[in-house]
């Protein structure tokens, strides 16, 4: 799904005529019928009713637009709040980074936690893939950062525990191998697929090693930066996803299985470089978070 895709559909179902959508875009008719073959190749369902007066959307039309619509709204209310973290009164802001799989739990933390209990420290904060975050922090460019990335053997980086949770595939409860208590790498590579952000190391190593096994693709239909979307193309069976406990745990109608030989336990923490703590506002954030973090523990 390419934004190029979304923005076609978008156009098309609120106007229902892709004629018309092609106009007020400024591109051809072709050019989005085909962006919209494209997605129900991908999604292998109809999303829209074809006629002589126009489109109409079917019923997974209807979800797909539903659920494009509230991802933009997620992310216009993310891109807001991360906006004014970064308008507060600062001379020197507490730089923060955040892996992408911890927005759900760390999100929350930080504008209903930390900026209400310390309004006086300023934190700028930005989202990364977990993997590029220890070279972030050790090359200075944040102050700390809460990330399930394992560190470099040589690492000048202080860290924390904060909890532990394994990375394992989710399934719609109608799913077919939704009664299995454990799945094989063939089952995983064999479905549909969809991940947030890029997936962790661990199962792209995994279709790669499928793929040259078999010579053989894997099914990605979709990769997005919004956890509402993975859960609501996984409830509805149109794929499945990799997800840690601590998440897929919130959703209803699904199953978590974990993969034949895969060792997924992920450990999160905090982590800032050495000599860090001399700064005291830094001091107060760390201590914040693990505190906070202890008495999430028996929820996580």
């Amino acid at each position: 799904m390419t934004k190029n895709q979304i923005v076609y559909f978008i156009k098309t179902y609120e106007l229902s005529n892709i004629t018309t959508a092609a106009e007020s875009l400024f591109v051809s008719r072709s050019a989005i019928s085909y962006a919209i073959s494209e997605l129900e190749n991908e999604f292998n369902t109809e999303l829209f009713i074809r006629s002589n007066s126009g489109v109409e959307p079917t019923r997974a039309g209807k979800m797909l637009y539903d659920m494009l619509i509230k991802q933009e709204q997620e992310y216009l209310r993310l891109t807001k709040q991360l906006n004014q973290l970064s308008a507060k009164n600062k001379t020197n802001p507490l730089r923060i980074a955040i892996a992408l799989t911890n927005t759900t739990e760390i999100i929350p933390v930080l504008f209903d936690g930390f900026m209400t209990s310390h309004p006086e420290i300023p934190i700028s904060v930005k989202v990364h893939k977990a993997e590029d975050i220890p070279m972030l922090v050790a090359e200075g460019g944040y102050d700390a950062a809460i990330t399930p990335s394992k560190l470099p053997v040589d690492s000048d980086l202080e860290l924390i525990e904060l909890f532990r949770a394994n990375t394992e595939i989710v399934v719609s409860q109608k799913n077919v191998l939704a009664d299995k208590t454990v799945l094989s790498v063939d089952d995983v590579c064999s479905l549909p697929l969809a991940f947030l952000g890029e997936p962790p190391r661990i199962i792209r190593d995994m279709i790669a090693d499928y793929k040259n096994r078999y010579k053989k693709d894997v099914r990605v239909i979709a990769t997005v930066n919004d956890w509402s979307i993975i859960k609501t193309l996984v409830q509805n069976d149109y794929a499945a996803t990799s997800a840690p406990t601590n998440i897929s745990k919130t959703w209803k109608g699904v199953v978590s299985i974990p993969v034949q030989g895969l060792d997924s336990e992920a450990v999160h923490r905090i982590i800032w470089n050495r000599g860090g703590m001399v700064n005291q506002e830094l001091s107060v954030f760390v201590n914040y978070i693990v505190s906070i973090f202890k008495t999430m523990s028996s929820n996580i």
